[in-house]
């Protein structure tokens, strides 16, 4: 799959919630392929220079109209460099990377589980997935209604179900407490495709785990470079050593040893 480094140019930045943007960019006349799952390596100048590349989710992507999106989470100085980008001002990007979630072995009715901004790649996973005849149900969970993001617009495409740690929205708890992970409602999935914090990933793979389903986590692993160059997102599985940016950062379940 080819990657791409452009200046891309910013068509806007949208606050979503407290401390989340939905930022916008244009990719010109490149024409990218890209999967759900995948990320790419963003980088901006600020004041005191250029920092750091940041590894951000691929939120969506419009192939006509040629629009990138990212849902980041605006958590220090690179982040908060890169939210603070207005139209006009290029963005350094270089996409698409890692490898995303596997269509092919989706099924029928996958759950798609998002916890905080985890649920930034599902956007483009429920799209792709119902374009493909799919019928996706998404499970949402958050600390506080207030960390809920872009609901209306998953619910716009498909049955969304809801927990919050403080019962302000859906049921009080977690998600991996929402009914549909009680043996008898998972039983009608064909699959499940995970993103969000590791703790919870795990609490969604111990309910998958004695099923006969199939169960893909997107890690969140620090990644540096992104190409598999740095190694410093090294992670254990039934195969060895795997690097997350470019051996995932998706992976089945199975293969990892949790």
């Amino acid at each position: 799959m080819t990657k791409y480094r452009a200046d891309l140019t910013v068509l806007s930045s949208t606050d979503v919630a407290q401390d989340f943007t939905l930022l916008r960019v244009s990719t010109h006349d490149i024409d990218p392929v890209i999967a759900p799952g995948q990320f790419a390596e963003l980088r901006t100048v600020t004041p005191t220079g250029n920092l750091l590349r940041r590894p951000i989710s691929i939120h969506d992507y419009d192939p006509k109209a040629h629009v990138l999106s990212f849902l980041i989470r605006r958590v220090g100085d690179a982040t908060k460099a890169i939210c603070r980008l207005r139209p006009g001002d290029k963005l350094d990007t270089v996409f698409p990377l890692g490898n995303g979630f596997p269509l092919d072995k989706a099924g029928n009715r996958p759950l798609l589980v998002g916890g905080g901004v985890g649920v930034a790649p599902l956007m483009l996973l429920a799209k792709q997935l119902i374009s493909c005849g799919a019928s996706p149900v998404c499970a949402f969970g958050a600390k506080t209604e207030s960390e809920l993001l872009l609901i209306d617009e998953f619910s716009r495409l498909c049955p969304v179900h809801i927990s919050t740690d403080d019962g302000s929205k859906g049921i009080k708890g977690f998600v991996s407490d929402l009914p549909l992970f009680s043996p008898s409602e998972l039983s009608s999935f064909s699959s499940v495709m995970v993103c969000g914090p590791t703790p919870m990933m795990k609490a969604v793979n111990n309910r998958v785990a004695s099923s006969s389903i199939d169960c893909f986590v997107s890690l969140e692993t620090m990644m540096a470079c992104g190409i598999g160059v740095c190694l410093c997102c090294v992670t254990d599985t039934q195969e060895g050593n795997l690097r997350v940016c470019t051996d995932g950062p998706v992976f089945n379940t199975k293969s990892l040893k949790w």
